[in-house]
């Protein structure tokens, strides 16, 4: 966000809520801050708040209900602020997933804007060998049967740990493996925008490591129950993306369609983020934003502001906390059936993979 308001030639002032708690924070804490006038203060401090990775912008990340407790209040909570009576709340997500699953998870389905990253990074460059510049990265764990069947395969890489460097390091490699564990991450736009060539499975590999037990996807669970259109929800594979990203069983491999045009293709993702943000400023009261010092508001694309559909047909739109009690409780029945079968269908894949063994 710093980098983007610096675009945008905006004063940008951070606060960290750190001090306030550890993640998982719960309602009663919650309204203690809000009574000792902590939040009143804040809001007398600047004209726009910006409330990111939690979940008046809330930017939603793909965390926005991690280690929430108390999630059935917590979810009936954001409904409440996404009605159409709570005035001065915008929404913005960083990738397709969020205004999905928080359809899913809450039935709350405001207005949203998908305002990517814009890929900043400012890691220098590392030393990468001339030898290891003819390798693969792949940062894959040690102890996953990935990693395993990569190394059974005699397939040329080198590991890189926490600390490999970056973009700027990365791009000096021959290509960087990864086997995604999250729908949207921020090395993803930083490889975008530097131009790494980076190889992934193809979504139906994908799929299938999962469903077999062998890749480890925590947000499956929720990708999931968009049908299969899921990938439509993960950043790695979006058509928006996916153009400038390899799979891993290409026959021909065009670096240079990656390294040239895929900085080339995200340069323009960003505009279109940053004049985004530009058209959600003028929303709120504050017309004129230039962009990158040449460009106004009105000269640049535009973004969409789209809603997410509800879960699925029998699932209403709550009307009152009433209704929204007796929805939640059906969405939670049919969410813990289609869950129960998923682990279910699951074992009967391995079992029958050990049976055939």
């Amino acid at each position: 966000m710093v980098h983007v308001t610096s675009r945008l030639n905006l004063t940008f002032q951070t606060f960290n809520p750190g001090f306030l708690g550890d993640f998982g924070m719960d309602g009663g804490r919650a309204n203690q801050i809000i009574d000792d006038g902590l939040v009143r203060l804040i809001c007398q401090t600047a004209d726009v708040i910006i409330v990111a990775d939690t979940i008046p912008v809330l930017e939603m990340t793909t965390r926005f209900d991690w280690y929430i407790g108390d999630q059935k209040e917590y979810f009936k909570l954001l409904w409440k602020l996404s009605l159409p009576e709570v005035k001065n709340m915008f929404w913005v997500a960083n990738n397709p997933l969020e205004p999905l699953d928080l359809s899913f998870e809450a039935l709350a389905t405001p207005k949203f804007r998908i305002l990517r990253p814009t890929g900043f990074s400012e890691l220098n460059a590392q030393d990468v060998s001339e030898s290891d510049q003819k390798l693969a990265l792949c940062r894959e764990d040690e102890n996953s049967a990935i990693f395993a069947a990569m190394k059974q395969m005699k397939i040329p890489f080198k590991r890189g740990n926490h600390g490999y460097g970056g973009p700027k390091t990365l791009v000096k490699y021959k290509a960087f493996i990864e086997f995604p564990y999250q729908v949207s991450t921020m090395k993803l736009y930083e490889n975008l925008a530097a131009g790494v060539v980076m190889l992934f499975p193809s979504k139906e590999f994908f799929k299938q490591l999962i469903q077999t037990g062998i890749h480890s996807f925590h947000p499956w669970d929720k990708i999931s129950r968009a049908g299969d259109n899921w990938h439509m929800y993960m950043d790695y594979y979006h058509p928006d993306i996916s153009p400038y990203s390899m799979l891993i069983n290409d026959e021909n491999l065009d670096t240079k369609n990656v390294r040239v045009n895929g900085p080339k293709a995200y340069a323009k993702l960003v505009t279109q983020t940053l004049h985004g943000w530009a058209q959600l400023f003028d929303e709120m009261g504050f017309p004129g934003i230039i962009v990158d010092n040449n460009s106004s508001t009105a000269s640049g694309p535009d973004v969409d502001v789209y809603r997410a559909p509800l879960y699925k047909d029998g699932i209403n739109a709550p009307t009152s906390e009433e209704s929204w009690e007796q929805e939640f409780r059906a969405l939670e029945a049919w969410r813990n059936t289609n869950r129960a079968k998923w682990i279910q269908d699951l074992w009967q894949v391995r079992n029958q993979e050990k049976t055939a063994a």
